[in-house]
């Protein structure tokens, strides 16, 4: 409760200031007519549709070409991947369990852009996978506020 009440409390805070909250975990500085080049650019690549990004270190997570590559995240683990790479370079271009299909696509770009304040945009979405993927993601929001999520 303390940790949600000083979230809330920094977050209504920044927002007084006149700072932008658009993306979950970050805040820029709009008092400039909402001027959105104050966003970072590091992280507005994570958010874009079939981006591509490169992540080194314990439990770092790349994407390329629509391949996600997530690096073990127990020191142990990662010490015998990395020890793997010396033999096999090519060993970290091994997607693990992720299927590279259309659910796949479309919950990862559910799931990245619900992060931000941009959001999801429905039109975007029935154009590239379908109308029908649109009933059922308003199905599941529905479901949400049913349920009191």
């Amino acid at each position: 409760e303390e940790c949600a009440f000083m979230y809330s409390y920094a977050s209504g805070y920044l927002r007084s200031k006149s700072f932008e909250h658009y993306e979950i975990s970050s805040y820029a500085d709009a008092s400039d007519s909402g001027n959105i080049s104050y966003r970072s650019q590091h992280n507005s690549n994570y958010w874009g549709y079939r981006s591509s990004w490169f992540a080194i270190g314990l439990g770092a997570t790349s994407r390329v070409n629509g391949v996600r590559i997530a690096r073990p995240r127990a020191l142990s683990d990662y010490c015998q991947w990395a020890e793997q790479l010396s033999s096999e370079p090519l060993a970290y271009m091994v997607p693990g369990e992720d299927d590279d299909d259309d659910n796949d696509e479309l919950l990862d770009l559910a799931m990245t852009r619900l992060r931000t304040s941009d959001g999801l945009d429905l039109d975007f979405v029935a154009e590239k996978f379908g109308q029908k993927c649109v009933v059922d993601i308003l199905c599941g929001f529905q479901l949400a506020l049913d349920l009191n999520l």
